[in-house]
């Protein structure tokens, strides 16, 4: 690499802002390196970003070079957070505690010693800088010998104190403070009181553990409780999503409410107790890299009601007790756009495109009979002429087993769209737009 990049050595550095202050020092510039002064230092100006909007970067023909190389080493370089204004610069970056250097690395899909692949890189880079506690991410390489080569990650934190505020209605309001990289560890803690206008002002509280990444399993636990005079929530539960086209992915979740509603006959307010149990495992495989992965998954939900009003065949059957098994089969193919400037400000954004074909089915049995459960999905999104367009139709229902007619079938149709980057003098702005169409059939009485 014709850069100041090639000279990077883990024994002359030993901290933090290396990468920055090379590549703005770099005289020569490497085509990958360029790549990210584009991604990084473009300012807040709308054309630094206009014309480069959602480029495609074809980082897999530059990882290639080194496909099937025996990965020597892992050197991680992270920088603090990057502070414009020099009266607040010094105060944060001393408060904040950078991501810890074993917390990135329980983060890479890769080990040393093991042999490099160039579609890897691409897709643990993209998943670096979709953590909440990082701004950007990126993996470059280094030659050692016609066998071996040197992975070098960067990583820019990102600010990670949140305090906020929010009306949530009827006289309410929720205030809070969260850490979303509690002592550079990556786990996020938030805090917040429900308060009223009126006496009593105090009306409850809301808290939230994640930690994430378990022991380099991907799987995060998550530890929730909300409680305020007429309503609880506590759930624990535990997650990993499909993130490589050949992967495995599950989770579970317990979770008790405790809630009020208001009955219309007698108008009356009940008291209801839920507690529901979830687990689901999938399983995906790599057609090929043009024609997506198929996935297979599996779920297994039981719902019980302990404490709640009249139940019966045609009356209140949302509180009946229910066990419900699901499988779920398709295809699907995604890509990344790389933009800035969409749904944040100073960090590089990885905008998904493609399409997902998706069919599902299994069994319900509940309280006043059993039912069978059918449904598809169809999702595509893509970026056109005029910005980027994302649209998704479900359809499914339950099948009476007793009379075999269709039960409380939906159909919802939702799309979204925001436009590219639109120059206004000196500033720059995009529109958003949503929409969805929901429609029910063969709706049930009670």
């Amino acid at each position: 690499m014709d850069s100041a990049l090639k000279q990077v050595d883990s024994t002359k550095y030993n901290d933090s802002n290396l990468f920055y202050d090379d590549l703005l020092n770099t005289k020569k510039k490497s085509e990958l390196s360029s790549i990210i002064l584009k991604s990084i230092f473009v300012g807040s100006k709308w054309k630094d970003t206009h014309s480069t909007d959602f480029q495609l970067v074809e980082q897999t023909q530059y990882y290639k070079k080194f496909q099937g190389k025996k990965i020597r080493k892992i050197l991680i370089f992270r920088s603090n957070i990057v502070i414009h204004n020099d009266s607040l610069k010094n105060p944060i970056e001393k408060w904040h505690v950078m991501t810890r250097q074993y917390v990135i690395r329980q983060n890479l899909f890769f080990k040393e010693g093991q042999t490099l692949k160039a579609d890897e890189m691409v897709k643990n880079q993209r998943y670096l800088r979709s953590l909440r506690f990082l701004s950007d991410a990126y993996i470059i390489l280094q030659p050692v010998d016609k066998e071996q080569v040197d992975v070098v990650v960067y990583t820019l934190d990102n600010f990670s104190f949140a305090p906020g505020f929010s009306a949530l209605g009827g006289g309410k309001f929720y205030t809070f403070a969260g850490e979303s990289n509690m002592l550079g560890t990556g786990n996020k803690f938030e805090l917040g009181t429900i308060l009223n206008i009126e006496s009593p002002v105090y009306r409850g509280f809301k808290t939230e553990y994640l930690y994430q990444n378990i022991a380099s399993s991907f799987f995060d636990l998550d530890l929730f409780a909300y409680k305020d005079l007429s309503d609880a929530n506590y759930h624990i539960s535990s997650h990993k999503p499909f993130i490589l086209p050949i992967d495995i992915a599950g989770g579970a979740t317990f979770e008790v409410r405790r809630y009020s509603e208001t009955q219309l006959i007698g108008d009356t307010t009940v008291e209801i107790g839920a507690n529901r149990f979830e687990v689901w495992a999938g399983k995906s495989l790599e057609i090929s890299q043009n024609s997506g992965s198929y996935f297979l998954t599996s779920s297994w939900a039981d719902t019980r009601f302990p404490i709640r009003y009249d139940v019966s065949r045609t009356f209140n059957r949302n509180y009946q007790n229910s066990q419900r098994l699901l499988f779920s089969t398709g295809i699907y193919h995604e890509n990344f756009y790389r933009g800035t400037l969409i749904y944040g400000f100073g960090r590089t954004e990885d905008i998904p495109y493609g399409y997902k074909i998706e069919a599902v089915g299994g069994h319900a049995w509940e309280e006043f009979g059993n039912r069978w459960y059918v449904g598809t999905k169809l999702q595509a999104a893509n970026m056109t002429h005029y910005g980027f367009a994302n649209a998704k139709i479900e359809l499914g229902s339950f099948i009476n087993q007793d009379n075999k007619q269709y039960e409380q079938t939906v159909l919802s149709i939702e799309n979204s769209y925001f436009t590219k980057l639109i120059p206004a003098g000196n500033w720059g702005f995009r529109c958003f737009f949503s929409g969805k169409y929901m429609r029910g059939f063969n709706r049930l009485d009670g």
